[in-house]
């Protein structure tokens, strides 16, 4: 018996609008749920050669046994069960974490009594993909919730209230090495000339997760601006040479302003556009 055929709940991918980088070292980060790209549990004929993956690395792990009902996934992937998909893998849109919410709301054990034990239920079961998770992502998509952190606590947020309706994701086309490009990060926290524009980075990362928060599109639109001039300054290696020259554009003309989403180096690109005209099909709407 296919258990799950009646669940046709959507898992969100997750887009970072502000805070990459400067939250490693407490600042300030906004994540929301994505509309466009989503995953769902599905059946097919054949069995799920990741999910039989996947399920071996969670059985090897016994930390999960008791988060996890082996038992009742392994029943279903035998039966067929898969995850469909259109979250892109190595764009930074959390296709991972996705997957994990979907595992913890249909075979998780515990019953989290607040959103800090469900998150750290989700870090169990994302850590079989990266090693280290901060299940922020999975949280994200598991709650379906935007979610700020403040000094390090965790604020759930209504998704509607966020979003304005001049921002874009921009599809670079290439994958991204993420935990390259943190190792590039720590190489720069460590030259002093850096410094100061890391220190007002990370201050205008603060003000912009309030200015989200409370719709002020003013300030939001003045704010990605100065974020993307000094990001194109200091975080050249997290910009694809394929889209510099555009990035540097948009600063020149204030049609548009490009900034990292995530950790940059590829994937997606947050932008907040000015003059529609630029608009092609390598945007898409959040």
């Amino acid at each position: 018996m296919k258990t799950l055929d009646s669940n046709k709940r959507k898992y969100p991918g997750k887009i970072m609008l502000c805070g990459e980088y400067t939250v490693l070292n407490g600042g300030s980060s906004l994540l929301v749920p994505s509309a466009g790209y989503s995953g769902e549990w599905s059946y097919q004929k054949l069995k799920d050669s990741r999910l039989l993956t996947l399920l071996d690395t969670i059985k090897s792990d016994n930390n999960l046994e008791s988060t996890i009902d082996i038992k009742a996934f392994e029943l279903e992937i035998n039966q067929g069960l898969t995850f469909q998909s259109n979250i892109p893998i190595g764009f930074g849109m959390g296709s991972s974490g996705a997957l994990s919410a979907a595992i913890f709301d249909q075979f998780g054990i515990p019953k989290p009594i607040n959103h800090l034990e469900t998150r750290e239920f989700l870090i169990s079961i994302e850590n079989t993909f990266h090693g280290t998770s901060s299940g922020m992502d999975a949280l994200v998509s598991y709650l379906d919730k935007s979610i700020q952190v403040i000094n390090q606590q965790i604020e759930i947020l209504e998704y509607t209230q966020i979003i304005p309706t001049s921002l874009y994701v921009y599809d670079s086309g290439t994958t991204r090495n993420t935990s390259a490009m943190v190792a590039l990060y720590q190489n720069k926290i460590n030259v002093a000339k850096n410094e100061k524009y890391l220190s007002h980075l990370q201050m205008l990362n603060h003000d912009l997760t309030s200015y989200f928060k409370l719709q002020k599109q003013d300030m939001i639109q003045n704010t990605m601006a100065l974020i993307s001039e000094i990001q194109f300054k200091i975080f050249s290696p997290m910009i694809v040479q394929s889209i510099v020259a555009k990035w540097e554009y948009g600063l020149n003309t204030d049609k548009y302003y490009m900034k990292l989403c995530g950790a940059g180096g590829g994937g997606f690109y947050l932008v907040w556009v000015n003059d529609d005209s630029v608009i092609t099909q390598n945007y898409h709407k959040i």
